[in-house]
């Protein structure tokens, strides 16, 4: 009977795995609520925080049980171990930031014009309580944000102010997915800037992030502005500066595979229904590219003479043509 006493479980151990199984599905649920499920992000944001403070209550425990078992020789060592693994892998989803946090500044608001930046006026209103502020932080954001990012500035383009708001639209509606939410086409001169506001969502949590485009330009030159917020959080990891280094990059993409011009437009299109497969007039193997081009009318005369070699003729002389006619002529005998 005593050694079964002395070898029983020791309960700590069973309440580290359970409790660290707990903090695993608390968090499991925050984020299946809050990407699929439309659940609030303040309360998404509270439920992460139950589920760490679930697990480091799990690690606590662990030890408790570790001591137990050295001490009282009991068993359990088989579900602290499983407690304590799922509760350090919580854990390390926070920690593998920890190089970011260091490295970059704590800023949830990027623009590439940080002295004029483009404002939210449509999405001013969605955000809900305990939100970050529509509003610009100011100077002192700019200033760490320039020190921080200092490849993100305006992107100006050879182009038209409507045919790159053009683009950009595509951009952000067929690459990167985000729902559009207010536009305004551009007008003919720059004081009439495009502005297109958008939300986008990170792949995971899906957490809200605000975007504002801005085309300001005439139709030869365009000045592209992209602000791109967090609607909650101090620190949005770096997801800010890359979704701007991205979008910019995807338009540069776009422009390249257009002509200045509306016949650039159309192949744009074209492309995008048919995959960048544009029918080409096919050249025959072995043919001469200058042949490629028109052909004016005594080029074509050219070619529809025939290709055998020249030969040269001999004029026939009058006298020889009519005696032969008359030796034709004559009978038989």
């Amino acid at each position: 009977m005593s050694n079964a006493i002395e070898t029983a479980p020791t309960p700590a151990s069973r309440w580290t795995l359970r409790m660290a199984l707990f903090s695993g599905a608390i968090i499991v649920a925050g984020a299946a609520g809050h990407r699929l499920l439309g659940m609030s992000t303040p309360v998404a944001l509270n439920l992460f925080k139950l589920g760490l403070a679930v697990a480091g209550a799990a690690l606590l425990i662990g030890l408790w049980s570790v001591f137990r078992i050295w001490r009282d020789d009991a068993r359990g060592v088989l579900a602290t171990t499983f407690g304590a693994l799922i509760a350090l892998c919580i854990f390390a989803w926070p920690v593998s930031y920890a190089a970011v946090f260091r490295d970059l500044p704590e800023i949830n608001d990027i623009s590439t014009d940080v002295l004029q930046p483009p404002a939210f006026i449509t999405l001013k209103d969605g955000r809900g309580a305990g939100a970050n502020p529509s509003a610009y932080p100011g100077p002192a954001i700019a200033r760490r944000q320039s020190e921080a990012y200092p490849d993100l500035r305006t992107f100006v383009v050879s182009r038209g102010a409507e045919e790159v708001f053009e683009l950009a639209h595509r951009v952000a509606t067929r690459i990167f997915k985000m729902k559009i939410v207010a536009e305004t086409v551009p007008g003919a001169t720059s004081a009439q800037p495009g502005r297109i506001e958008a939300i986008d969502r990170t792949p995971w949590l899906g957490f809200y992030d605000d975007i504002v485009i801005r085309i300001a330009g005439d139709r030869n030159r365009s000045r592209v502005d992209v602000r791109s917020a967090s609607r909650y959080g101090r620190h949005d990891l770096g997801r800010n500066a890359s979704r701007i280094r991205r979008f910019l990059r995807e338009l540069q993409a776009h422009l390249d595979m257009t002509t200045p011009s509306s016949s650039g437009e159309r192949i744009a299109r074209l492309r995008s229904r048919l995959g960048d497969r544009i029918a080409v007039p096919k050249r025959l193997k072995g043919a001469d590219p200058a042949s490629a081009g028109p052909k004016s009318a005594q080029d074509r005369a050219r070619s529809d003479a025939p290709r055998g070699p020249e030969q040269r003729v001999r004029p026939r002389v009058p006298d020889e043509r009519q005696s032969r006619d008359t030796r034709q002529q004559q009978p038989v005998r």
